[in-house]
């Protein structure tokens, strides 16, 4: 599969293709965000996406840069399909922006099984109001 960046002024023409993912993705999302927190960020340069192909959509991974004391990390905002299984690109991609580490939030504990090199930092716990 081959990862490509989208640049913010092309994310209307690949939005179509992604959405439905987008939408899949955010319902199961731990994190408190929606499709126009995820586009805004993406269109301001606040996030990057990309899409795969195999030679079709494959599915894609949105990237978000945060400045720590001690460099970059990039936290993966939100994937869907079959990135998961190329982490090494996802990699690449985070060390040719100098970033110095990389995170993730799921709430699938399953990942504890199959951590690809991650380790648990932290526990969020969330209760509705």
């Amino acid at each position: 599969m081959q990862l490509l960046s989208v640049p913010s002024e092309k994310l209307g023409e690949v939005w179509p293709m992604i959405a439905p993912d987008v939408q899949r993705v955010r319902r199961r999302s731990v994190e408190d965000w929606d499709e126009i927190d995820l586009a805004h960020a993406i269109m301001t340069g606040k996030a990057w996406l990309y899409v795969g192909f195999d030679p079709d959509y494959a599915g894609f991974v949105v990237l978000r840069p945060q400045p720590r004391h001690d460099g970059v990390n990039v936290h993966i905002w939100a994937a869907a399909s079959r990135i998961g299984r190329r982490i090494e690109d996802v990699e690449r991609i985070a060390r040719d922006a100098g970033a110095v580490s990389m995170t993730f939030s799921s709430p699938r504990r399953g990942w504890v099984r199959r951590p690809m090199g991650f380790e648990p930092v932290q526990t969020t716990w969330r209760k509705a109001l």
